[in-house]
């Protein structure tokens, strides 16, 4: 499949997440808009800044249950 922003399949691994995916391509290109906000809001988020005013429970559900998802894949790396 081909992606835009993507040279094609390299000759090698380039990104490998075990037991779940081994890729030639970038994976890059596969990412969205809105994740790549997303992502930028979770810097916020761990240091505790909320895009609205008010505390978590007053954020969007679709943002709290992103955060959760990010800060899981979060902590995962830091291991």
């Amino acid at each position: 499949m081909e992606w835009p922003g993507s040279r094609g399949p390299a000759g090698y691994i380039i990104k490998e997440v075990p037991g779940i995916i081994k890729s030639k391509t970038c994976l890059l290109p596969m990412i969205s808009g809105e994740t790549y906000d997303l992502i930028d809001l979770h810097k916020h988020y761990r240091n505790n800044i909320l895009p609205l005013s008010g505390g978590l429970l007053d954020q969007p559900n679709a943002y709290k249950q992103a955060m959760e998802l990010l800060s899981s894949a979060w902590s995962q790396k830091q291991k």
